[in-house]
């Protein structure tokens, strides 16, 4: 691929969708004491998965805008680094928006994003623009999509490694282990498209890690959150608003890619309800992004005018 992009556009897609924000409502559980025993153990568990249930059913629609600084080996021995600006959206389960700029004044590098059967990836970086879709269910994207994302993996848990957000089994409390030294507890359970565990700190109840596993249940990718802070929601008081981290740092498993998102809470949140819809509407962002190559591996019919 060339362009004004050329150097950066393959890793930080390798980083970004190899791979959703930490977080807890204000006014959930308080500190465990330290020394607590089975019961209270036991208690402090239910505590902690009710929290995570109500901060999913409050992070129906997430929208954060913020910076992602990427890291990545050149080949010859040294590291390159380039930081981008970054606004993501998600509206429910499988619909997802993220759209990655440069520069000053800011231009588009590339827009991925999802609606309930397709993903689909805009590459901006370019003179010769161009838009891959296929479907959700496919192992791996097509080669119209690998060709600038050669380590991709399904970019749907990009969003469950940023955010965290996921459902969780009416049994899980069974199914959860405390770490040896008894300060965190994990779960494994299904995502949007892979299996993740879930880690959270048992003293301050916040959600620190969010892996994606292979087959074997080996990570995949991992993400660390921090620094957790109050996202707006329409229609709640800020008691009430669901705490997200407000750093991400996304590594895959042999750290040959780190991505560090930092998010600006404060300008994050709302969105006029018009524009929302169009965020997940194929056709419409075509019209917007105009792309010069359009290949759709979706099979799904005519996605976007004129195919």
């Amino acid at each position: 691929m060339s362009g004004r992009a050329t150097g950066i556009t393959a890793p930080l897609l390798a980083v970004l969708l190899i791979a959703g924000l930490g977080c807890r409502t204000t006014g959930g559980p308080g500190p465990v004491t330290e020394g607590a025993g089975p019961e209270d153990r036991t208690e402090r568990i239910a505590e902690i998965l009710a929290a995570h249930r109500e901060r999913v059913d409050r992070l129906e629609r997430i929208h954060v805008v913020g910076t992602v600084g990427v890291r990545w080996p050149d080949g010859e021995g040294d590291w390159r680094s380039e930081q981008v600006s970054v606004r993501l959206w998600v509206d429910g389960r499988l619909r997802t928006a993220a759209r990655f700029l440069i520069g000053f004044p800011e231009t588009d590098l590339f827009w991925f994003g999802s609606d309930d059967e397709r993903t689909w990836l805009f590459d901006l970086a370019s003179e010769d623009s161009s838009l891959c879709v296929w479907r959700h269910e496919d192992p791996s994207p097509p080669p119209c999509a690998e060709a600038v994302v050669p380590v991709i993996g399904r970019p749907l848990s990009t969003v469950d490694l940023l955010f965290g957000a996921v459902p969780l089994p009416t049994d899980a409390g069974d199914h959860v282990r405390i770490d040896a030294d008894g300060r965190e507890m994990s779960l494994t359970v299904a995502g949007r498209q892979e299996t993740l565990r879930l880690s959270w700190s048992l003293r301050d109840a916040m959600l620190v890690r969010v892996e994606v596993l292979d087959a074997a249940g080996v990570p995949r990718a991992v993400a660390e959150h921090a620094d957790p802070a109050p996202m707006a929601v329409t229609g709640l008081a800020r008691p009430l608003q669901p705490r997200l981290a407000t750093r991400v740092r996304v590594t895959d498993r042999d750290e040959r890619f780190i991505a560090t998102f930092d998010f600006d809470l404060e300008n994050s949140g709302s969105i006029e309800s018009q524009r929302w819809a169009t965020l997940f509407d194929l056709p419409t962002l075509r019209r917007i992004l105009r792309p010069r190559i359009v290949e759709d591996a979706s099979g799904i019919g005519p996605s976007v005018p004129g195919t």
